[in-house]
């Protein structure tokens, strides 16, 4: 259940490294946003109980969860209160395809509110969550991305290799899973 939420904390510890660029602040903006997420703590409980379920299905042969982007921006918001990083107005969304999406937040870093997006997906192949781009500022993404997957690859955070599929609307995510 943590591998997203891990990804998206080593994504804002990241954001660390841009208090030094601190002048290039801007505000990125998700491209696959259609509309705000909605955070409450009944989308946050309903992911858990999914995932729970998903997880004890995929043990003992094919299963199937979808996610919204109300439950996973509400989980991931109070995951990262669990963790004590601190970030306002967390969202999440879907692209629309094979398992893409984007998070939004500010962060405040040595004093600086910083708007940072991530956008990433999950490579089935190997489990590993890749990030694709992450802007911080107006700070381009791709500078951003080397250091989040330096450090994803370095904690190892995989997603369960049991994932066999991902695909995503504007408003749901699918992960397929078989022993």
């Amino acid at each position: 259940m943590g591998v997203f939420f891990k990804l998206v904390g080593l994504t804002i510890i990241v954001a660390g490294v841009a208090v030094v660029i601190a002048a290039f602040v801007g505000n990125p903006k998700a491209s696959c946003a259609d509309v705000a997420p909605t955070t409450s703590s009944a989308a946050a409980n309903s992911f858990i109980a999914k995932w729970n379920a998903f997880e004890a299905g995929y043990r003992r042969g094919p299963a199937t969860v979808s996610f919204t982007e109300d439950e996973v921006t509400s989980r991931g918001s109070s995951y990262l209160a669990e963790n004590g990083i601190t970030a306002k107005h967390l969202e999440v969304h879907f692209c629309p395809g094979a398992g893409k999406g984007q998070a939004v937040a500010n962060v405040t870093i040595g004093g600086v509110d910083l708007a940072v997006l991530a956008e990433g997906h999950l490579d089935v192949g190997s489990s590993q969550i890749v990030v694709d781009s992450l802007q911080i500022g107006s700070v381009p993404g791709f500078i951003g991305a080397s250091a989040a997957n330096s450090l994803i690859g370095a904690a190892s955070v995989k997603a369960p290799r049991e994932i066999r599929g991902v695909t995503t609307t504007t408003t749901t995510a699918t992960l397929n899973a078989q022993p």
